[in-house]
């Protein structure tokens, strides 16, 4: 899905993979080992890699999560407060992180998220790794004119209880692009990118979770 707004008679085009939620939402998040749910649980967003992206990511992500689906979201200041020198860099569920991820979701460590578990307190816990991001060249339909188009890569897993059991798994991007000659995406067009792709993940989640607000 792409939304798109005229400013000045420039064309800004935030390219959200998670807005796609009708043919990406296999992608975003897939339960394993059969259905959640978790209506009116406890739920902590926790940011595995040491980034901005991911810190920005995990806070709106706690945001879009409490307007949109019913679990108890602790708030990102105090998932903050609990795990000590946050974020925490864990080993995440890839075997490397270049221009894309290589995922395999076997590769967690899921002894340091059952500590993160612990210190979070909560029924369920959103863990979220962003290693990699990029900036491109962007041609509008073989334009000559271009602007520029920066991308991050996402991929996560849901834990429960205190033996951090995984429940669920996905991935995402978040992609803002501009094409205007010359162009550059600010950090503006970054924060709407984030706040878009945080509300159709959080979305796609609480569906799968049985926890979509109605």
């Amino acid at each position: 899905m792409k939304a798109s707004l005229r400013n000045s008679g420039a064309l800004l085009v935030l390219a959200v993979l998670a807005g796609c939620v009708s043919m990406f939402s296999g992608l975003i998040f897939s339960p394993v080992n059969g259905d959640i749910q978790a209506s009116g649980k406890t739920l902590a967003i926790v940011a595995a890699t040491g980034n901005d992206m991911t810190i920005a990511i995990a806070d709106s992500m706690a945001e879009a999560f409490s307007r949109n689906s019913t679990f108890k979201v602790l708030p990102a200041k105090q998932t903050a407060q609990r795990i000590p020198g946050y974020p925490q860099q864990i080993k995440g569920p890839y075997n490397s992180a270049f221009v894309t991820i290589d995922i395999d979701f076997t590769k967690t460590d899921i002894k340091k998220v059952r500590e993160i578990m612990k210190k979070v307190g909560t029924d369920y816990a959103y863990v979220i790794w962003i290693p990699v991001g990029s900036s491109r060249t962007a041609s509008a339909d073989g334009a000559a004119t271009s602007g520029e188009g920066k991308q991050w890569h996402a991929v996560a897993q849901m834990f429960k209880g205190p033996d951090a059991r995984v429940v669920g798994q996905g991935r995402f991007d978040v992609t803002a692009v501009r094409y205007v000659p010359g162009a550059k995406v600010s950090a503006g067009h970054m924060r709407e990118a984030v706040a878009n792709t945080t509300d159709s993940v959080s979305q796609v989640i609480a569906e799968k979770t049985g926890t979509l607000k109605k």
